[in-house]
């Protein structure tokens, strides 16, 4: 696990990117979802990070307090006492979500303010951590250096067993993943490429099926119009049928996921 957990919206990117890069050059361990990017959905793994970190950095601007992953995030860390409210220069304070608006909330670029906030949670930089705990973090650098470009499946899981709230645990998941998405034999044959687009044109399918399924009602045999055409009516409904098929589909991948690494 990090220290430090950054809750942002991904238009805010490369503002939680300079604030992440700040805190790790003073020696801060910061997790932020730059790992998750083009990958699959990690909610399980943002919502461990974000369990067992010390504290969490909440960036506000417009497109954040429309996000109700950040909401989420940031209400999840207030109720255990560890949230940072910080904001983009020039961030309307009016515009806080409700339960938020009594907090304090410093501009993201002042960082002594966001240290000092880190300092009264207790988080510290790895120089100034005690002698055994640092030493632990060698050692778990050491070992994920060596293992986190093996193409043994074992090796991962082993480290993710040996240090299972280390620093390095994330992208090991992550990495064992994809791992499993290489080996899978339809993707050795056909290519990560080949496999992600058979995935795409198959969803699509089903996806002009359900409209045609629901527009056909509404048509003659001749294929012309019965009543004023729904179609945007058809295309949506069409649309939300097949997202709840897909997510059906990909919970069951999960858990099944889980299981396996449990």
């Amino acid at each position: 696990m990090a220290d430090i957990f950054i809750s942002y919206a991904r238009p805010d990117r490369e503002t939680a990117k300079q604030l992440a890069d700040s805190l790790a050059s003073r020696g801060y361990q910061v997790w932020w979802d730059a790992e998750l990017v083009g990958s699959d959905d990690f909610r399980d793994v943002i919502c461990e990070e974000l369990s067992l970190a010390k504290a969490v950095i909440v960036i506000w601007s417009e497109n954040s307090v429309r996000s109700k992953f950040v909401r989420d995030e940031a209400g999840r860390a207030d109720s255990k006492n560890k949230l940072i409210a910080t904001c983009e220069p020039g961030f309307d304070m009016e515009t806080l979500p409700l339960g938020f608006g009594g907090r304090h909330c410093q501009p993201v670029d002042e960082l002594e303010q966001t240290l000092k906030a880190l300092s009264r949670l207790g988080v510290l930089p790895a120089g100034q951590k005690p002698p055994e705990e640092r030493k632990r973090m060698e050692e778990e650098a050491k070992a994920w250096e060596k293992i986190k470009t093996s193409k043994n499946r074992e090796d991962i899981e082993n480290y993710i067993r040996t240090y299972a709230n280390g620093l390095y645990r994330a992208p090991a998941v992550i990495y064992l993943r994809k791992l499993d998405l290489f080996n899978n034999p339809n993707v050795r044959r056909a290519g990560r490429v080949g496999y992600r687009a058979l995935k795409v044109y198959a969803w699509f399918l089903v996806y002009c099926v359900a409209v045609v399924l629901l527009i056909a009602p509404f048509t003659h045999s001749d294929g012309t119009p019965a009543a004023p055409g729904p179609t945007w009516g058809a295309i949506l409904g069409a649309g939300f049928v097949t997202y709840l098929i897909y997510r059906r589909y990909y919970r069951g991948q999960r858990k099944k996921n889980a299981q396996r690494q449990s």
